[in-house]
């Protein structure tokens, strides 16, 4: 089985907990939120991401 990435197909769509790519177990879990937080963070520093 395959995980998935956090990135989905939909704009401003992530995907995190224990079936994304890395999140297997309570701490890779927990990651995966924190990942995709700091993605989010990113994306609205240099501009991009709707908020919308």
């Amino acid at each position: 089985m395959k995980f998935p990435d956090m990135d989905m197909p939909i704009k401003n769509l992530f995907c995190v907990g224990g079936t994304v790519k890395g999140g297997t177990g309570i701490n890779g879990a927990a990651n995966t939120g924190k990942f995709c937080a700091q993605k989010i963070m990113n994306q609205l520093q240099r501009g991009g991401g709707d908020t919308k």
